[in-house]
């Protein structure tokens, strides 16, 4: 084994850093695991100690085979996108880093976009709070001691190749998440570096995932029993995982359930869709692009369930498949736990106040569902247990074989101006869906809208054979 060539891979991730052996073909030789703790001292905050990156990095890599990791000719990395890692002139952490589910800089963002009103256009992305940019806008306002310090910003998994190279460096995938970059043009933007306070020259040097960013320091190979092999630039974790399923083609897209749940598609050019909260990065590889879907909180939030209950989140998975079908009974988990991202609710800043709002939300809190639009629409609205409450969102339905439903949205739906608010209408009008299929629609229209917005085809739906089951549990 030792005279064949190995590749290590790191990935820098919220819950812990896993290292990665692999042959020339690919296939895993061994992994290893460190875990990670994410600090939450205040409400919305999201924290981790950079230096506990580079410990996890350092345990898992010797927990690999000694003489595996001999063999090793090729260094790669990938990991948690978008936290604000600040570094002083020593290149040593002034804070502890932020991190990508942190939701203390919404206030920053409405900042950001008002000092910056190209950033939409530039980026391809909103200001969210997790993003990098306005955690910088946050920490000249509340921690301006610690601001006037910093010399340099790195993603987490960037800080990790400082340790490792001493080299600043990071891919054109990771920096799509920060909103300082010109997505489409591939490069850092001034403009967007002077409304955070700061210059191009407090960022890594641009590479794509491919190129080499530097080599393993030789104290650093010397510990880990390798050659001084380089590193190459790497990508975002979505990215990175993208290009290991071989996401590189335009007709092929995913959905990964991590600590955060995200729909991947890779774009042949920039296409940017900040009214429908879609990002719109760099690709890992040059001259791809991708548009990204992002929920906050997906596997997570079955680990925070496992911790009220006092269990494991293979033990609630467990005790879920025990369980027969049956009709759901009023509870809904929304799981936004860390907030939320796609699709934009009613309220956020991805769309303008339409007109109907007001009066949705008094028909909302009333209990019943609004009407199509407007306050005399929504005075109209049927009273509550009326069959005209049981209409469901104007879908066309064309046959297909072995019980599957294409859906195809409405006009409203494709092409009204006000295709959000629309879509929006029509899930609210199916709160209380009677039927079984009426059920498996509500449940799933938002992904649905959610594909569809990222491929601008109908989404394609497979029917559980047992669907029937799921507002009759004694069908």
């Amino acid at each position: 084994m030792p005279s064949d060539p190995m590749f290590l891979g790191l990935d820098i991730g919220t819950s812990g850093v896993k290292a990665v052996l692999t042959d020339a073909s690919g296939a895993v030789v061994a992994s290893a695991t460190a875990p990670l703790q994410v600090s939450r001292p205040r409400p919305l905050w999201s924290e981790q100690d950079p230096d506990a990156w580079a410990a996890a990095t350092e345990a898992a890599v010797l927990a690999l085979p000694a003489d595996a990791r001999r063999a090793v000719q090729g260094v790669g990395l990938a990991g948690q996108m978008h936290g604000a890692t600040v570094l002083g002139g020593d290149d040593r952490p002034l804070r502890p880093a932020i991190l990508w589910n942190d939701g203390r800089a919404a206030a920053a963002c409405a900042e950001l976009e008002r000092r910056w009103p190209e950033l939409r256009t530039v980026t391809g992305n909103l200001a969210m709070p997790g993003f990098t940019a306005p955690k910088l806008v946050w920490l000249a306002e509340h921690e301006p001691e610690v601001f006037a310090r910093v010399r340099r910003v790195l993603l987490p998994k960037d800080y990790v190749r400082l340790k490792l190279t001493g080299t600043a460096a990071t891919d054109m995938s990771d920096a799509s998440g920060t909103l300082w970059l010109d997505v489409g043009a591939r490069a850092w933007s001034d403009a967007g570096f002077a409304a955070t306070g700061l210059s191009a020259a407090a960022a890594p040097e641009l590479f794509e995932g491919p190129q080499i960013t530097g080599r393993l320091r030789r104290d650093q190979a010397a510990r880990w029993g390798m050659d001084a092999a380089p590193v190459v630039a790497g990508g975002g974790d979505n990215a990175a995982a993208a290009l290991g399923m071989g996401v590189t083609m335009l007709d092929r897209g995913v959905l990964s359930l991590g600590t955060s749940g995200v729909y991947f598609l890779p774009t042949a050019r920039f296409q940017p869709d900040p009214k429908h909260a879609l990002h719109a990065f760099c690709h890992a590889l040059p001259g791809l692009w991708h548009r990204m879907a992002v929920t906050l909180s997906a596997a997570s939030a079955l680990e925070w369930l496992a911790q009220v209950l006092g269990d494991t989140p293979a033990g609630l998975v467990e005790a879920a498949a025990a369980v027969p079908p049956a009709a759901p009974r009023g509870l809904f988990f929304l799981p936004y736990l860390s907030g939320e991202r796609a699709p934009p609710a009613l309220g956020h800043p991805a769309r303008r106040a339409q007109p109907g709002d007001r009066a949705r939300g008094r028909s909302l809190r009333r209990g019943r569902p609004p009407g199509p639009a407007g306050p005399r629409a929504a005075r109209r609205a049927p009273a509550r247990g009326s069959h005209r409450q049981a209409q469901q969102p104007r879908f066309r339905r064309t046959p297909a074989a072995g019980r599957e439903d294409r859906l195809r949205g409405s006009r409203s739906v494709h092409h009204a101006p006000n295709r959000q608010l629309a879509a929006e209408r029509h899930l609210d009008q199916a709160a209380r869906p009677r039927s079984a299929r009426g059920f498996r629609d509500h449940l799933f229209q938002p992904h649905l809208r959610i594909s569809a917005t990222l491929t601008g085809r109908p989404a394609r739906l497979t029917i559980p054979r047992d669907v029937d089951r799921l507002s009759n549990p004694q069908a």
